[in-house]
This record gives C-alpha cells, sequence and structure tokens, in this order.
C-alpha cells in the first residue's frame, strides 16, 4: 500500500465526486493509472474482483498480475484510504446520474471505449470496435 497512490487514487474519487457526467478517464494505454482509477471507482460501486480484473485485461498488453498487485494494495472498503476527504456516496451518486443509455464513465484506448456505467446501478461492461459492443 504506497501513500503516493493512495493520495493520488483518493484525488480521482475526489474528482468524480464533484464532477456532473459524462466522465472520461484516459492515458496512453488505457491500463495502469487507468485501470487503478477505475478498479477503485469499481470498487466503490461493489463490483467484484473478477470483474475488475476482466475489464483491466481488455487492454492490449494489460497483464493481470499488475491489476492484482494494485488490487491487494487497496481496501476494498475504500472509506480507509479516503479518511473522510472524499463522499463516496457522491462519487456513486455521480456514477448513477444520466438517464439510462449514456455513458457516465468511459476508458479511452487509442479511440476504443472500454467501460461504461449507467444508472440505476447497473454496470455495463465491454469494448467497442468500429462503434460496435462486443461484450
Amino acid at each position: 500500500e504506497s501513500e503516493d497512490v493512495r493520495v493520488w487514487v483518493v484525488e480521482v474519487l475526489r474528482v468524480v465526486a464533484g464532477s456532473t457526467p459524462p466522465i472520461l478517464i484516459h492515458c496512453r494505454s488505457g491500463r495502469d493509472r487507468t485501470g487503478v482509477a477505475v478498479a477503485a471507482l469499481l470498487r466503490v460501486l461493489g463490483v467484484e474482483d473478477d470483474t475488475v480484473i476482466q475489464e483491466f485485461l481488455l487492454s492490449s498488453g494489460a497483464e493481470a498480475k499488475r491489476i492484482q498487485q494494485a488490487l491487494r494494495g487497496m481496501p476494498r472498503d475504500l472509506r480507509r484510504w479516503t479518511r473522510g476527504a472524499v463522499d463516496l456516496e457522491a462519487v456513486r451518486a455521480t456514477l448513477a446520474g444520466p438517464p439510462l443509455g449514456q455513458h457516465v464513465l468511459g476508458v479511452a484506448s487509442q479511440g476504443q471505449h472500454v467501460l461504461g456505467v449507467a444508472s440505476q446501478g447497473q454496470h455495463v461492461l465491454g469494448v467497442a470496435s468500429q462503434g460496435q459492443h462486443v461484450l
């Protein structure tokens, strides 16, 4: 558990809590820091680790051991990490905000949509290639 990573993830959660959807999280490959940010957001939503790992592995060149290591270092209950600095209910509300069918959270990897979260607690997981959902 790295203090630098904890501080960084808390900042990501704080930004999401104070944002209005849609939200786009991106980096060069759609993994590593992006994967850790998405893993933290999925943990807030109560998504099981197996699903978080499967989502991470959708990115080109992703290795399971990297996200598994990140998940081991991240408490399941992120309230411990945030130390009261982030309203996790506000994060959940942000991710469940707009009407069903609108993407709330997106991870871009070379123009591909990797993850979407819809309202009413529904999670949409998939890779879009040329505008088509694969999963």
